[in-house]
C-alpha cells in the first residue's frame, strides 16, 4: 500500500508546491503593486509637505514683518497721543488768550462808544 500511496503523495506535493507558488506569485505582485502605490503617495505626501513647509515659512516671515508694523504703529499711536496731549493744552491756551482778547476788544468798543458819546456832547 506504500507502494500504491507514494506516487499519490508525491503527486499531492508536486500539486501544493506548484499552487502555492502561484499563490506566492500573486501574493508578491499584490505586495510590489502596493508598494508602488505607497511609493507614490509617498513621493506625493513629500510634494505637499514641502510645499506646506514654504508655505509656513512665507507665513511666518509675514507675521514676523507684520509684527514689526505693528510696533511701529504702536509706537507712532503713542507720539500721536503725545502730540495730541500738546495740543489740546495749545489750544486751550489759546481759547483762553480768545477769551482775553474778546474781553478786551468788547473793552475797548465800550470806551470807544463812551468816548464818542463824551465828544457828541460837546459839540
Amino acid at each position: 500500500m506504500l507502494r500504491k500511496s507514494a506516487p499519490l503523495m508525491f503527486g499531492l506535493v508536486v500539486l501544493l508546491t506548484l499552487n502555492g507558488c502561484m499563490v506566492a506569485k500573486d501574493k508578491y505582485l499584490q505586495k510590489a503593486d502596493e508598494a508602488d502605490r505607497l511609493g507614490r503617495e509617498l513621493s506625493t505626501l513629500t510634494k505637499s509637505y514641502e510645499a506646506l513647509r514654504s508655505e509656513n515659512t512665507d507665513i511666518i516671515d509675514q507675521v514676523t514683518s507684520l509684527q514689526g508694523d505693528v510696533k511701529a504703529l504702536q509706537q507712532e499711536r503713542q507720539k500721536l497721543q503725545e502730540d495730541l496731549g500738546t495740543t489740546v493744552k495749545e489750544r486751550d491756551k489759546l481759547s483762553e488768550s480768545l477769551t482775553a482778547l474778546t474781553k478786551e476788544r468788547d473793552q475797548i468798543k465800550t470806551d470807544r462808544d463812551e468816548l464818542d458819546r463824551v465828544l457828541r456832547s460837546r459839540t
